[in-house]
């Protein structure tokens, strides 16, 4: 081979070598090999529509990607590529959020407090929190009940409805405007009457009390003088009842009494008797 030759073969070489590794930088470049952090697996039951090359987010920050999601068992399995933290406490959330109102979708770590951190390869589990698309989601599936409400609201706004509710007002601001003249009219002079009727008779209600407070002052003394009295009548009995007295031995001595009974229809035959026969037993010498 000539010197010309020579140089192009070699020069067509160094191209593809530096194309080669031009093409080699850019793609371990692309898949962070030499990029500093640790990997995490995310299992998630719903990912929400996240996918790979979506970004994670620690405290507001942009701190990795998402490198790859497959589904694994009855949960999506996220491989995420972590570069710009060096320490995630174990209790730390990790949930899947709107990136923004129009689309999108990130990984967001909500750090915990816990002083273990989580190790590269460990695997979390995390939550898809509601977005937009699922928020509109959720006020279609109450439209049936919203309609509704709006049906009624406009058969209540009905022109029969208004109308009716003028009547009911009208005729319950009659019955106020009648219970006001009630209340102001009758029952105000009822209670002046009442006062009237005081003031015209109070000398005669005064002398009604005093009259009433007397006769119980005196209800009371003959109350007090009767209960004085029984207790007499209590202690008079109590001494007919004691064997020891007297009248207690006359009137429970049957033997007396048959003896007195006899005394006294004796002497009562010689009352008889000296009627009868006065000469026998009076004799009257005349000087």
């Amino acid at each position: 081979m000539t010197t010309k030759q020579n140089e192009l073969v070699i020069g067509a070489m160094m191209s593809l070598a530096t194309l080669i590794v031009i093409l080699g930088i850019l793609w371990l470049g692309k898949s962070n090999v030499f990029v500093k952090g640790f990997t995490l697996n995310l299992l998630v039951e719903n990912a929400n529509g996240v996918s790979q090359g979506d970004e994670v987010y620690f405290r507001g920050l942009k701190v990795g990607t998402v490198r790859n999601a497959v589904l694994h068992d009855k949960h999506v399995l996220l491989d995420l590529k972590l570069e710009g933290v060096s320490r995630i406490p174990k209790d730390s959330k990790f949930t899947i959020r709107d990136y923004s109102l129009v689309g999108g979708k990130v990984v967001e770590i909500l750090p915990g407090k816990s002083p273990e951190a989580l190790s590269s390869g460990d695997t979390v589990f995390g939550y898809a929190t509601l977005g937009m698309t699922d928020f509109v989601s959720e006020l279609r599936s109450f439209e049936p009940q919203l309609k509704r409400i709006l049906s009624n609201m406009d058969s209540i706004t009905s022109p029969e409805n208004i109308a009716s509710l003028h009547i009911f007002l009208k005729e319950l601001t009659a019955t106020v405007r009648d219970i006001d003249q009630l209340v102001n009219g009758e029952i105000k002079s009822a209670a002046t009457s009442v006062n009237r009727l005081a003031s015209d008779n109070g000398e005669k209600l005064k002398t009604l009390l005093e009259s009433l407070e007397k006769s119980s002052h005196e209800l009371k003394g003959f109350l007090s003088t009767s209960s004085n009295v029984a207790e007499r009548l209590d202690t008079l009995l109590a001494k007919i009842n004691n064997n020891k007295s007297t009248l207690s031995s006359i009137m429970q001595n049957d033997s007396l009494y048959r003896n007195l009974n006899h005394a006294i229809i004796s002497i009562d035959s010689l009352v008889s008797e000296i009627k009868r026969k006065p000469d026998k037993y009076l004799k009257v010498n005349i000087l």
